[in-house]
């Protein structure tokens, strides 16, 4: 016997059902701390995968021209670095795909650009060549990366505390 609104056990329903709000926030899932964090791991991954690119397709005239370095008869271990610098951009995308889940992971970027902005910012005090000014704009880029991460881990750490 069937009585109204009531389905035998194992029979499925007749009428698709959904328990999702019908009118549901679009974007990304997290509220607006995730979403600075997911910008500042864009950010990082984009500016990163640029720099990558160009180092791996034309390291002695960047080196050479822009930088003001003197000419080396080998460049393998720039374009080495311009992959690394692919595979982090990589990674940072993959991260800001998981971001609710492994949001403090990006502590790794934080390092990573830190380090190359003290690195590129000591180099641009000691050389005062020509080309300084690529280091400061490579140092200044980083700090601006890197501080954009921390406040978006900041404000994620608010949001998502590691438990």
């Amino acid at each position: 016997m069937r009585t109204a609104g009531v389905l035998p056990h194992g029979e499925p329903s007749a009428v698709g059902v959904s328990y999702q709000p019908l009118w549901a926030r679009p974007g990304p899932p997290g509220g607006l701390e995730m979403a600075i964090l997911r910008r500042a791991l864009l950010l990082f991954a984009g500016v990163w995968a640029l720099c990558g690119i160009a180092i791996v397709i034309v390291p002695r005239w960047l080196l050479v021209t822009w930088f003001d370095q003197t000419p080396y008869p080998d460049y393998t271990y720039v374009r080495v670095c311009g992959i690394a610098a692919l595979g982090s951009a990589a990674l940072a995308l993959m991260v800001s795909r998981r971001l609710n889940d492994h949001w403090w992971w990006c502590w790794a970027f934080v390092l990573e650009t830190g380090a190359t902005t003290i690195v590129t910012g000591l180099h641009a005090v000691s050389s005062g060549g020509e080309g300084a000014w690529f280091w400061w704009l490579f140092a200044v880029t980083n700090a601006v990366v890197a501080a954009f991460l921390v406040l978006g881990i900041a404000r994620a750490g608010v949001e998502e505390p590691i438990v």
